[in-house]
């Protein structure tokens, strides 16, 4: 009976708050969840626990303005896109990956003030293996000393193919 007791609570906290997703109108308890509108959720989780949190929800009479129900899909997308689709109109994957900000492609040389290219890195490293030094591989390339020594390493253009120093 035990194991009754915390679903009670949890339904009753669920009711409580209108029992039903306050986004897309889910009413099926099997989906629903407490949303902590501000966010914070798994925190306050980590800290007091849902037992103690819906025994003090149900013992206040519910507060305003906290809480919410959602159904689990509104309350991930909220969650990861900070407002639910529901609420923004519904996307596609595609839509959904059109939407989101394009990376910045600059990469090594594809970065138009760049001094060093894939050719370069190479030259750099073939002459950091015959003892160059990093001031003096900077000055030759046009870069910092710690660039030259990090491309040399492959901290930086990792992407290179070739050895690097160790």
């Amino acid at each position: 009976m035990a194991e009754h007791s915390h679903l009670r609570l949890k339904l009753t906290v669920l009711e409580g708050y209108g029992g039903r997703c306050a986004c897309c109108g889910e009413t099926n308890a099997v989906f629903l969840s407490l949303d902590h509108i501000q966010g914070g959720g798994h925190r306050d989780r980590k800290t007091r626990g849902n037992r103690r949190l819906y025994r003090e929800l149900r013992d206040t009479e519910f507060p305003t303005g906290q809480y919410q129900v959602l159904c689990h899909n509104c309350n991930m997308a909220k969650r990861d896109a900070l407002v639910c689709p529901c609420a923004s109109g519904r996307q596609t994957v595609t839509e959904a990956l059109a939407a989101l900000p394009i990376p910045n492609p600059a990469r090594g040389q594809s970065i138009g003030s760049g001094k060093l290219t894939i050719y370069r890195v190479m030259q750099l490293r073939a002459l950091a293996a015959q003892g160059v030094s990093w001031a003096e591989l900077g000055r030759m390339f046009g870069v910092a000393q710690g660039n030259a020594q990090a491309a040399a390493t492959g901290r930086t253009w990792a992407h290179v193919p070739g050895a690097v120093l160790s």
